[in-house]
C-alpha cells in the first residue's frame, strides 16, 4: 500500500490516481467553520470505506483512536509510534517508511524498498499546514524529481495547486496536474490530516486538509477537465456517501464509522 517508489516509472499510474482522486481535500486554513487538528490528533472513527464493486479499505485501531493498520483490499500497512504518540514508521510487505520530526511536525520521510533506500520526501509548511512536498531519489539530494505545491488566497484558503515532475531526458519540470477554482464543503474530512494518510497519498494532491473538495477545475498534462463530488453526511458532518464525477466515469463510495 506504500506509494510507488520511482516517479519515472509510474507516470500513467499517477495520472490515473491524480486525475481520478476522490476522497479528499486540500489544505485550507483560516476558514471560520473549520478548526484543523494537529497531525497526530485523530478521531479514530473511520473503520471502512467501500466502493461499488466491492473494493473496500479497513482501518484498525489500538484502543479507541490509535490507528494501527490500514488494510486496502488485502494489502496491509502497519503503523509504529514513539513514546510521545508520534508516527515514526509505516511498514507494508517489503517496504517501509521512517518519519523524522522537527518538534511535532514531520520534516522528512525516508522510504525503503526491499531493504534499500529509495525515496526522500521533504515537507514544508505554511502556518500549521503542509504547503509543499518535494520528492528526491537517493542518488540526487539536490534536485527534486517531484514537487507538489499548494497555494493560498488572501483569506488563507487554498486557491490552487500544482504537481511538477522532472523530465529525466530534458532536465526540465513538466506540469503534471494543476487544479484551480477549488471549492470545499466546509465539512469534516474522515481522514482528518493524520500523517499516515498524507504519506500513503503523498503523490496525490487531493490527500491533504481538514475539509472535502467538491469542485475543482483540473488540467492534466495540458488537457482540461473537472472534478465534481457530492456527499451525504451524518449528524457530525462526516461524509457517509460520495458521488464522484471524474474524467473516467462516475464512482460511488460509502464511509462507515464506529463512533457515530
Amino acid at each position: 500500500m506504500l506509494v510507488a517508489s520511482n516517479p519515472y516509472t509510474c507516470y500513467m499510474k499517477n495520472l490515473l490516481l491524480l486525475a481520478c482522486s476522490f476522497l479528499i481535500l486540500f489544505v485550507s486554513c483560516k476558514q471560520e467553520s473549520i478548526e484543523p487538528q494537529a497531525m497526530q490528533e485523530y478521531s479514530g472513527c473511520l473503520i471502512k470505506t467501500l466502493e461499488e464493486g466491492g473494493v473496500s479499505t479497513l482501518f484498525e485501531y489500538e484502543g479507541s483512536t490509535l490507528l494501527r493498520a490500514i488494510d486496502d483490499f488485502g494489502d496491509t500497512s502497519r503503523m509504529t509510534y514513539d513514546a510521545n504518540g508520534r508516527l515514526v514508521k509505516i511498514s507494508a510487505d517489503e517496504s517501509f517508511a521512517n518519519f523524522q520530526y522537527s518538534g511535532d511536525r514531520v520534516e522528512l520521510i525516508r522510504r525503503f524498498d526491499f531493504g534499500s533506500y529509495s525515496n526522500l520526501y521533504k515537507l514544508s509548511y505554511t502556518d500549521d499546514f503542509i504547503s509543499r512536498v518535494e520528492s528526491y531519489l537517493p542518488n540526487d539530494s539536490l534536485r527534486a524529481v517531484q514537487i507538489l505545491a499548494l497555494e493560498e488566497d488572501s483569506n488563507g484558503n487554498i486557491s490552487s495547486m500544482f504537481l511538477d515532475i522532472l523530465d529525466p531526458n530534458s532536465g526540465n519540470y513538466l506540469r503534471f496536474i494543476q487544479a484551480d477554482n477549488i471549492q470545499l464543503d466546509g465539512k469534516n474530512n474522515p481522514f482528518n490530516e493524520h500523517i499516515a494518510f498524507v504519506y500513503l497519498n503523498i503523490d496525490n494532491p487531493f490527500a491533504y486538509g481538514p475539509s472535502n473538495v467538491i469542485d475543482a477545475d483540473l488540467t492534466v498534462f495540458g488537457l482540461p477537465s473537472t472534478m465534481d463530488t457530492r456527499y451525504e453526511y451524518n449528524q457530525r458532518e462526516y461524509p457517509t456517501e460520495a458521488d464522484i464525477d471524474i474524467p473516467d466515469g462516475d464512482r460511488h463510495m460509502f464511509f462507515t464509522y464506529k463512533c457515530f
